[in-house]
């Protein structure tokens, strides 16, 4: 074998040493510039978002403290939103005023805790009770289901006020109204939104600018 020629082709060891060091070097800081711009991304949105998994978490907790720990049937959490089957509340399909007061003591007592709370209470202003009904093409059909449907949210509201006395103290807070729904939703939904302040869009605009400026 001519170990000259070898030698011409395979280059010294020392160049391709550095040129792999630059290499290296190269791909660390390509990777540290976009780990810093996936910072610069997911630390406004953890902020942003971070007030709102907190408040959800809690509301979570309530509810397994009255309910239980396992998921309950026509129950769902979303966000801001707690939907609730119209078959819990009421005791009859056809009589609103006719409750579930069990249930509809547990539910009044998360409500009770929420505002108990000081923190979970300076997230938010308002709880609307909204009834929502199946909307039709008529017009004056809507207009009865829209006054029905305000009666039904009343209702509960009252029966909440009755089963537990201690949300009166912070009467006005809860709201009644009416939401039209498709008519394929096979569930008749008591939905109850969270409407959070204006305090906590502000914090959520203070805590953001250290990312601007």
């Amino acid at each position: 074998m001519n170990f000259g020629r070898l030698k011409k082709i395979i280059p010294p060891a020392a160049p391709v040493g550095i040129l792999l060091l630059i290499g290296m070097l190269l791909l660390s800081a390509l990777l540290y510039y976009k780990a810093v711009r996936a910072q610069r991304y997911l630390e406004p949105s953890l902020a942003l978002a971070q007030p709102k998994v907190e408040f959800a978490n809690k509301v979570i907790l309530l509810f397994q403290k009255e309910f239980g720990p396992n998921r309950i049937s026509g129950v769902v959490l979303t966000g801001n939103s707690i939907f609730v089957d119209n078959s819990l509340i009421f005791g009859s399909p056809t009589d609103p005023s006719v409750v579930d007061t069990v249930f509809l003591k547990k539910l009044s007592n998360i409500f009770l805790s929420m505002l108990s709370d000081h923190k979970m209470k300076s997230y938010f202003d308002l709880i609307l009770v909204s009834s929502r009904f199946h909307f039709s093409p008529s017009n004056d059909e809507n207009k009865k289901r829209r006054i029905r449907g305000l009666h039904i949210a009343d209702s509960i509201m009252d029966s909440m006020y009755t089963v537990e006395p201690g949300l009166l103290q912070y009467f006005g807070i809860l709201a009644p109204t009416a939401v039209p729904d498709k008519p394929s939703d096979k569930y008749n939904w008591v939905e109850f939104r969270i409407i959070p302040n204006e305090r906590v869009h502000v914090e959520m605009m203070e805590s953001l600018n250290k990312y601007f400026f």
